[in-house]
């Protein structure tokens, strides 16, 4: 059923690219993939449109379609959505974040304090959305931690990485700010201190890299 096949396509692409095997930049040709996958390219093209809308991959004059790249301006107006979601979506999941969940992003800070020191700045950006998401899952609406993890895998394709790669340091006082931010949720400090810790915290990313 083409349906199927167009949904099959679509996941291996979707998957390629937040993995970073398809990077970007890096063309999608239809004809390859529809020999890779057995499949006719009808199903392909139409993946690729979803792709597209989604905002994956675009098209450019006389290349085709590629993964998309974010210029400096995109990579700041996503992380500013990300800023405000990211602190709205663990405010409202606050009332049922569990023990279990602040142990977990206590390792997973743990394990981002490692990466610093052994890894490159791709591994270090994956690690600190790591320590976010036990702070977001029991957010009960749905569509607002959809939204959050769009804009996630948005900030991912930003062709030049990770804001580590030009201020390593930043990475340590992240770290930092996790370990007060889980010990403010810990406490049980007021909601909406730490709604604004979490966003003074992403928002320090793009004051960074202006300034």
């Amino acid at each position: 059923m083409t349906t199927s096949k167009q949904e099959r396509v679509y996941q291996v692409i979707r998957k390629r690219i937040l993995n970073g095997t398809l990077k970007p930049g890096s063309r999608i040709i239809a004809d390859a993939f529809a020999r890779e996958l057995k499949v006719s390219p009808v199903p392909v093209r139409e993946a690729i449109r979803r792709l597209e809308a989604e905002g994956y991959i675009e098209y450019e004059l006389n290349v085709g379609a590629r993964v998309r790249t974010l210029d400096p301006t995109t990579w700041s107006e996503t992380l500013e959505a990300i800023a405000a979601l990211d602190a709205y979506v663990t405010r409202l999941a606050l009332p049922y974040i569990t023990r279990e969940d602040l142990i977990e992003a206590r390792e997973a800070n743990a394990r981002m304090k490692r990466i610093i020191k052994e890894s490159g700045p791709e591994q270090i950006r994956k690690a600190n959305q790591a320590v976010h998401a036990p702070l977001t899952r029991r957010c009960p609406n749905d569509y607002l931690r959809e939204i959050l993890a769009q804009a996630w895998s948005r900030l991912y394709m930003h062709g030049q990485g990770s804001v580590f790669i030009h201020h390593p340091s930043l990475a340590d006082r992240q770290v930092k700010d996790h370990d007060q931010i889980i010990a403010m949720i810990e406490k049980k400090k007021p909601a909406d201190l730490i709604e604004a810790r979490i966003r003074r915290h992403t928002m320090e990313l793009i004051e960074t890299m202006k300034g």
